[in-house]
């Protein structure tokens, strides 16, 4: 019998190696647990002997039959009999590293951390992975290691400009932040790259270490903040799947590990407690008063935000006031159009978004079309008061810098001009872009409104408001589309340099530009409704409401615009006039204030005392009408 086994061995000598193998490693194995099950258990002598018959045995081992019932497979031994083998009380011998490696045991997947890195490199490290790089210091590393010239590969590639006019802006804003991240990689590769050239040259004198020093650091850092980022991203992509109502509580940053913090679930119990708080202290829905009745009826839904005390951390350079103060444009630049653009180091510190630095620089017309005019528009005929106001409204513009003459071109668009009356008695000068803005498709948007505003009113809060001044005006125009703005008048030839009232796109795009400012300021506890150019701010009591006005104009104006404060009211007040309306946070009413009451008299009286009048000024009297129903 042996020796037919031997010959069945010699017959395939590759499966009798791997069989020898594994005999090999099991008796090996088996030698190590008859040892220790010797030395920790001589009372169990069933288990003893089968063992030693085991050693006495030549023949090869069977598997399945040596580990039995009494035998754990993970190598712990059970007892066989209570009764027999007595209980030990001594503590388990840990297995030696040779046997944990029979059993297949990995010591590294079990291994969580690392050795200890320098305390001073794990404080940068931690600091970077929590709060992320400051865009300054970003943008320096950025183009302090740019990607090698024969390994341009490593640089992100451009959006192609047929793609790019193909999809819609939220599909380039997210590209742009993948794009972003792909220029913070190679940053670290170029840097990570210098190291290893400077190994490969076998250089280490001392100016070569301080180099390998910097450049390693460097290139963690990127590593970090793009680290940073992600994480980041993780969590906006997870909050929109969940409660909206924790969503401040979610933002914070724990540097515990975890996405959001260890202590998740007290914080969200702190918050709940929060709100049934805030919900007891508000006034309740049956008042004695009608007015306060029936608004509260229409105010139920009533979004409780109540500023921190505290504030929220803030980017470095923001926190630095001498430096930007030092840093501001020459006063000669101030009340210039188009001033802005003067001001993007600023924007950048609260914002990151492409599109919005990029309209700050110069907004490109979005043609969704080639843009073609068969003719111009016909000359107007204008009376003489006409004439003078237009020549005012036009000197005004070139003062301001909102346009300038110019000379024609072969692919010039001209547009017409009119005025439209404004409330203090001035007129608003208006170029008419009704064919250009054919070549537009201006993209749906929501504005903050009246509703808004009724909303976040609370009872007994204390309101202001801020308007901007010519705050159109203050976004640039690139110069390439410049010459689709123009319009003659007088025989001169004029184009914008500004943002102009008219063109379809605009409401939207100014709106897309203070989305970051209110998420700024909202962030910082800061509650405030935005209609375009018109701020409505509240706080709960006199002093939070008159800090918010005074942080939110200071933003404004650090970011280049500038407060109209004649029509600005900069002090706070329980009633208070916005978009048309008296919100009265006493009586929660909303009324007509009374110079609109007025001029709305006025208007009937012009319409009852006329037999005829045109279907457009009757159209603007059945407008008008709708628009004051709310207050009714």
């Amino acid at each position: 019998m042996p020796k037919h086994r031997k010959r069945r061995r010699s017959s395939s000598s590759s499966s009798s190696e791997s069989e020898n193998e594994v005999e090999h490693q099991i008796k090996k194995l088996k030698r190590i647990l008859d040892k220790r099950l010797l030395e920790r258990k001589k009372g169990a002598k069933l288990l003893s002997g089968n063992l030693m018959e085991m050693e006495k045995d030549n023949s090869v081992l069977d598997y399945n039959n040596f580990y039995d019932d009494s035998v754990d497979h993970s190598g712990n031994a059970e007892n066989i009999d209570n009764e027999e083998v007595p209980e030990q009380e001594e503590s388990i011998t840990p297995l030696d590293e040779e046997t944990l490696k029979i059993l297949g045991y990995d010591k590294l997947a079990s291994k969580k951390v690392g050795e200890q890195i320098h305390q001073n490199v794990a404080e940068i490290w931690n600091n970077i992975l929590q709060s992320g790089l400051p865009l300054e210091i970003r943008s320096e590393l950025i183009n302090k290691y740019p990607p090698f010239a024969n390994c341009i590969l490593m640089e992100a590639p451009k959006l192609n400009v047929e793609v790019k006019r193909s999809v819609s802006e939220a599909t380039i804003a997210r590209d742009s932040r993948v794009a972003n991240v792909q220029s913070r990689i190679c940053a670290g590769m170029s840097a990570l790259g210098g190291v290893l050239e400077l190994l490969l040259l076998g250089d280490l004198s001392p100016e070569t270490s301080r180099q390998l020093i910097e450049r390693t650091s460097d290139a963690t850092r990127i590593f970090a903040d793009v680290h940073f980022d992600q994480s980041q991203a993780r969590r906006g992509l997870l909050k929109g799947a969940l409660n909206k109502r924790l969503a401040e509580t979610l933002s914070e940053i724990s540097g515990d590990g975890w996405l959001f913090g260890s202590n998740l679930p007290e914080r969200i119990k702190a918050a709940k407690a929060l709100d049934r708080t805030s919900e007891e202290l508000r006034m309740p829905s049956g008042s004695t008063s009608a007015n306060v009745q029936a608004c509260s009826s229409r105010w139920t839904q009533t979004t409780n935000i109540i500023p921190r005390e505290e504030e929220t951390e803030q980017p470095a350079s923001l926190s630095t006031q001498p430096e930007q103060d030092e840093q501001l444009p020459p006063p000669l630049n101030m009340h210039k159009a188009g001033r802005l653009r003067f001001f993007v180091k600023y924007w950048e510190m609260i914002t990151n978004n492409p599109i919005v630095l990029s309209w700050i620089r110069g907004y490109e017309l979005p043609f969704v079309k080639k843009v073609f005019q068969l003719y111009p528009p016909p000359i107007k005929n204008w009376s003489g008061s006409e004439l003078q106001t237009i020549k005012r409204s036009i000197n005004n513009l070139l003062d301001l810098g909102a346009i300038s003459s110019c000379t024609h071109c072969d692919d010039q668009f001209l547009s017409s001009i009119f005025l439209v009356p404004k409330s203090d008695g001035s007129h608003r000068f208006i170029l008419n872009l009704k064919y250009l803005n054919k070549f537009l498709q201006p993209d749906h948007f929501k504005l903050e409104d009246r509703t808004t505003v009724m909303k976040l009113v609370q009872p007994e809060c204390f309101m202001g408001t801020i308007d901007l001044m010519d705050a159109y005006f203050m976004i640039p125009i690139a110069d390439a589309y410049k010459h689709y703005l123009r319009f003659l008048f007088d025989g001169n030839l004029y184009e914008f340099n500004c943002l102009p009232f008219g063109l379809s796109t605009a409401p939207f795009v100014f709106t897309k530009i203070m989305k970051p400012v209110v998420t700024y300021l909202r962030s910082r506890g800061f509650v405030s409704a935005v209609y375009l150019d018109d701020f409505w701010l509240t706080g709960n009591s006199y002093d939070n409401c008159l800090k918010n006005i005074h942080e939110t104009s200071k933003l404004l104006t650090q970011l280049g615009f500038i407060i109209n404060v004649h029509k600005s009211k900069m002090i706070p007040s329980r009633i208070c006039s916005f978009l048309g309306f008296e919100f009265n946070s006493q009586a929660m009413t909303l009324a007509l204030p009374l110079v609109k009451q007025n001029r709305i008299k006025i208007l009937l009286n012009t319409f009852l005392s006329s037999t005829r009048f045109k279907i457009r000024d009757l159209a603007r009297l059945i407008g008008t009408l709708c628009s004051i129903c709310p207050a009714t």
